[in-house]
This record gives structure tokens, C-alpha cells and sequence, in this order.
């Protein structure tokens, strides 16, 4: 029936910190009885999608943590994105803020990829900077900050991509490396 689909409309929209209204969620029941497709912003970062026969709401500022192991060689994959880890392999010289970067092996035995969160912070070259207030200065907006995948060990960052490695993990002459990569997908 249909007020029994926008009652479940308006209970998943709930669940994620939103209130739709009366007409955000008639239309969204409609779309799921018709199985066409409508996606609604309804208010605080919540998206509610129909893609056919599914109701998919998200709230784009609740973020489920993540903190998976990093191999070498290994992938941890996300939302959008994927971070690669391949031993021995020195990429091209790049600049700091490079999506591939070399990183002093010896630190690579427990590596693991997580969000950024509240009191990181990372040394590149002399400077100490507070990781998600130095994302915000880079001009990254909230929703990917608090999204972003960073490759940490047990001290702490190791390598924020876009922003740098840490100076504690950087490659030095001679020394046995691992590439990291981040891909967008």
C-alpha cells in the first residue's frame, strides 16, 4: 500500500538524520512502486536514491569508520577509491603532493588505510600540520575530508594522499621502498 511504502520511506530517511517531507516522501514512494529512478537531497548531508526496485539513503556526513590492514603487495578498496601498496618499486621522482609515492619499506609492516580524523597530524619537512585543518586550507570541502583515505602505522600517518608523506616515512637513497598509489574509480 502505498501509505505503507512512504511510511518506510520516512523511516529510512530517519535512520540517517534527515525529515523529509510529506512530498519528498510520496514522491520517493512512487518512484519505488513505478521501479523508476529518483534520487532526493532531504536536508543535513541525507541523499535518498530509488534506483529501480531499492531505496538507498545515505547521509553524506555520518561516515562508517575504516581501518583495514595494507599489505605489501596489497589493495584496500572504498567508496570511489583505492589505495595500492607494491614493494620494490620506485616511482619517477614526483613532487610531494603526488597520487604515487615512495615510502621507506621498514615501516611498511604494519601499515593499515583509514579516514582522517580529529587529531592527526603529519610532518612534512620541518612543518607539524594538523591533517584535516590542512586538507580544509588545500581547499578540500568537509564531505571529502572527513572521507579521505590516509595510510597509517601505529605512529601515526604515514602518508596523506594529495597532501604529503610524513618526514618519518620518506624514501632515502639506497633504502628498500614501497609504492603507494591512490586511484580514483
Amino acid at each position: 500500500p502505498v501509505a505503507l511504502r512512504r511510511r518506510a520511506v520516512v523511516l529510512a530517511v530517519r535512520e540517517m538524520g534527515g525529515s523529509p517531507t510529506f512530498e519528498i516522501a510520496d514522491a520517493l514512494a512512487a518512484a519505488l512502486a513505478n521501479a523508476e529512478r529518483m534520487g532526493a537531497n532531504v536536508e543535513q548531508g541525507v541523499l535518498a536514491q530509488v534506483t529501480g526496485v531499492a531505496l538507498v539513503v545515505k547521509n553524506r556526513r555520518r561516515v562508517e569508520p575504516l581501518e583495514q590492514r595494507l599489505g605489501v603487495p596489497g589493495v584496500v578498496s572504498g567508496e570511489g577509491w583505492r589505495i595500492v601498496a607494491v614493494g620494490g618499486s620506485t616511482p619517477r621522482r614526483v613532487g610531494r603532493r603526488a597520487l604515487v609515492q615512495a615510502v621507506r619499506a621498514s615501516l611498511c609492516d604494519s601499515l593499515s588505510v583509514r579516514f582522517a580524523c580529529r587529531g592527526d597530524s603529519i610532518r612534512i619537512g620541518s612543518r607539524e600540520r594538523k591533517l584535516l585543518p590542512a586538507l580544509k586550507a588545500e581547499g578540500i570541502p568537509v564531505e571529502a575530508r572527513i572521507r579521505l583515505p590516509v595510510v597509517a602505522n601505529a605512529l601515526g600517518v604515514v602518508w596523506a594522499p594529495g597532501l604529503g608523506v610524513a618526514e618519518r616515512a620518506r624514501s632515502r637513497s639506497g633504502e628498500a621502498v614501497v609504492s603507494l598509489r591512490f586511484e580514483a574509480l
